[in-house]
């Protein structure tokens, strides 16, 4: 009797699990199972060659047995359609293109699907990530590119542009707070703010950070540019690019740097004037955000925040002004305490 090794054991028991699957498909789908197994085949090759393009999209392949003289699909025409919340095809063994359904390829709608229609989908994300899923039912999962990795754990970044407010505070308490990304402090204890090196600005020390966060946890983003020029007219901090349109954001930042440089609130109005003018020459940017890092003391950052509202353009939101910490934990922690203590007693 020859002995196996417990990675041949896995490997023969994962041999003998795909082959019963692909049964089980084949007999639902009343098919041959070559052709099931063609389908997942061409399916594998095709996720493989597109994973770059195709690592920020979820969507569903579904098998369809009836004979398609269609052309094979491609990235272009994917892309085409996810980005207008087509997420669902439908194709032959070959992947030549059947039809396109609506939907975002959710769990709910491709376990619904594929029970109601009694098919056989691949529901892929994160890249080479799939789900295959039968009649409603997950009959198995993996990794087209790397086929011992585990399930991609879902970011508890990973937000749509629509909760901007969220995504921006995810990435002050993640790399602004405490330095944790990045050294915006010159003097710490006087409140004196470094500069970038290369451009010589302060801007640009928040600027790539937040350039950096967006483009790694903005869910429906398609595309981040940073200081692009738009057809007749200046240059924009960052432009996020989503399937429903373009968002614009404008960085400023308050206080004093190390080459005892200063902004107060007066600075507040020229950003929202910039962001004005950008929605009115650019009718792609659905929304505006003027973001402000304030490296002023505490209470002038509490006192002194004024703006003029009728500066502000409809489709701009309200600035998120957010003050730089520069406290010890400890030193923040007794002032809280005595904060307390003086509106207990008052």
């Amino acid at each position: 009797m020859t002995l196996l090794f417990p990675e041949q054991l896995q490997a023969l028991q994962n041999t003998l699990d795909d082959t019963a699957a692909r049964a089980r498909a084949a007999a639902v789908l009343d098919v041959e199972i070559e052709r099931v197994e063609q389908f997942l085949t061409n399916v594998a090759a095709f996720v493989r060659a597109n994973a770059g393009p195709l690592s920020n999209y979820t969507y569903l392949f579904l098998f369809d047995g009836s004979t398609s003289e269609g052309s094979c699909i491609d990235l272009r025409t994917m892309v085409g359609n996810i980005n207008t919340g087509n997420s669902i095809f439908y194709v032959d063994e070959e992947l030549r293109l059947v039809k396109v359904a609506q939907g975002k390829a959710s769990w709910t709608q491709c376990s619904k699907l594929t029970e109601r229609e009694q098919a056989l989908g691949l529901r892929l994300e994160r890249g080479t990530y799939f789900y295959e899923i039968l009649s409603g039912k997950v009959e198995g999962e993996g990794d087209f590119e790397h086929p011992a990795s585990t399930s991609p754990m879902p970011s508890k970044w990973r937000r749509p542009m629509m909760e901007f407010d969220l995504i921006l505070e995810d990435h002050k308490k993640s790399c602004v707070d405490r330095e944790q990304g990045f050294l915006y402090w010159h003097d710490k204890q006087k409140r004196i703010l470094r500069i970038e090196p290369r451009s010589k600005s302060t801007e640009a020390l928040f600027h790539h950070s937040l350039f950096w966060w967006l483009k790694h946890f903005v869910a429906d983003r398609l595309k981040v540019y940073a200081e692009t020029y738009g057809f007749g007219q200046g240059k924009t901090d960052i432009v996020v690019v989503t399937t429903y349109g373009s968002h614009v954001l404008e960085l400023k930042w308050l206080g004093t740097n190390e080459h005892d440089t200063s902004y107060d609130e007066k600075h507040i109005e020229p950003g929202l004037i910039q962001i004005a003018t950008y929605l009115d020459d650019d009718d792609d940017f659905v929304c505006g955000y003027l973001v402000i890092y304030d490296g002023r003391s505490r209470q002038r950052h509490e006192m002194h925040c004024r703006y003029n509202e009728t500066l502000r353009h409809n489709r701009c939101k309200r600035p998120r002004i957010l003050f730089l910490e520069s406290e010890p934990p400890s030193k923040r922690a007794e002032r809280i305490a005595r904060e307390k203590r003086r509106k207990q007693n008052d």
